[in-house]
């Protein structure tokens, strides 16, 4: 659904809007082939779909959503979710290879004329984005990002509130903090962008640290999870399951039509599950299961169909069962 950017910022925030959804998602390897990692479904939801919500309810009036594989897929998904929502959503097709997550912000520089908000499609959080902004106004840094804290695997050295220095995970590990796949940018962090492929890390946040014109960061322990695998897929639905999310935050992404949504198993509209046992399981809208089966901590994508078993621990799609 195409719409113009707004000319002003609204109240509440920044009124453009970045979700990075082109990721390959290698680590999902025997679950992307069939859907794109931006479109696994958490309570029958696509992930990129609760994305989307959090940034709309920042206050996000114009979201741009780059997209590689399954590209169509994902202008539907962001589409359906757009309706529900109050933004326009525009798409920055990546046809022939993955821009990065710098390199997709160069391809709308010309759109991105105000404070913009970038968000990674595969973040699981409950953190209230509106803190971030309001960090970000307070520092009036040229940004400010979210900052995870990380016993092992830390790519940032945070201190009073900024970034220091930076750590490539691939040649030392320690404490410190993660990014957390969440950011405000000013436009002029873009002249650090080159053109083609490249990432954040490489050009923004190195090129801000070692110019030394500031670059911020918020500190958040809450509820947080890089959904890069299969089992943490299978997390992010049980965890809604168990309580473990915002209701404020599940009660704006998730559907409402569901047949069944409780503390033991999720079953989506249409979806057969007559004398099935179901132990904190999610059952996606129109799955048929076999009479007698069991299913204890399970996810059951829409449509698949299974057979008469006991499953445990497993994602269940139309194509395959992947036992975790």
């Amino acid at each position: 659904m195409e719409g113009s950017t707004a000319d002003s910022e609204p109240r509440n925030g920044p009124a453009l809007a970045v979700v990075l959804a082109a990721g390959d998602g290698t680590r999902m390897a025997p679950l992307t082939p069939e859907r794109p990692k931006a479109l696994l479904p958490t309570l029958d939801t696509p992930q990129l779909a609760w994305v989307l919500a959090s940034v709309a309810r920042a206050g996000a009036e114009q979201v741009f959503v780059n997209c590689h594989s399954g590209c169509d897929l994902i202008v539907a998904a962001a589409e359906e979710a757009s309706r529900r929502l109050p933004v326009n959503v525009s798409f920055s097709p990546e046809p022939t290879a993955r821009l990065g997550t710098a390199g997709a912000l160069h391809a709308l520089a010309s759109k991105l004329t105000g404070p913009f908000l970038v968000a990674n499609a595969d973040i699981a959080t409950d953190f209230p984005i509106e803190r971030l902004i309001e960090a970000h106004r307070s520092a009036q840094a040229p940004a400010t990002l979210l900052a995870i804290p990380a016993e092992d695997g830390a790519d940032l050295i945070v201190e009073e509130s900024w970034v220091i220095d930076l750590i490539d995970r691939r040649e030392q590990v320690r404490s410190g903090h993660r990014y957390g796949g969440v950011a405000i940018f000013e436009p002029e962090v873009l002249e650090l962008i080159p053109a083609g492929v490249s990432g954040l890390y490489e050009t923004v946040m190195k090129g801000l640290v070692r110019a030394h014109r500031g670059l911020a960061a918020m500190e958040w322990d809450g509820y947080w999870v890089d959904v890069g695998s299969p089992r943490d897929h299978l997390k992010v639905n049980l965890d809604v399951l168990a309580g473990r999310r915002d209701p404020k935050v599940v009660s704006e992404a998730a559907t409402e039509d569901c047949e069944r949504w409780d503390v033991v198993a999720y079953v989506g509209q249409g979806a057969m599950v007559d004398d099935v046992e179901l132990r904190h399981t999610v059952v996606g809208r129109g799955a048929q299961i076999a009479a007698g089966s069991r299913l204890e901590r399970c996810v059951v994508w829409d449509g698949a169909r299974l057979e008469r078993g006991h499953y445990r621990e497993a994602i269940l799609t139309p194509a395959q069962v992947f036992k975790l």
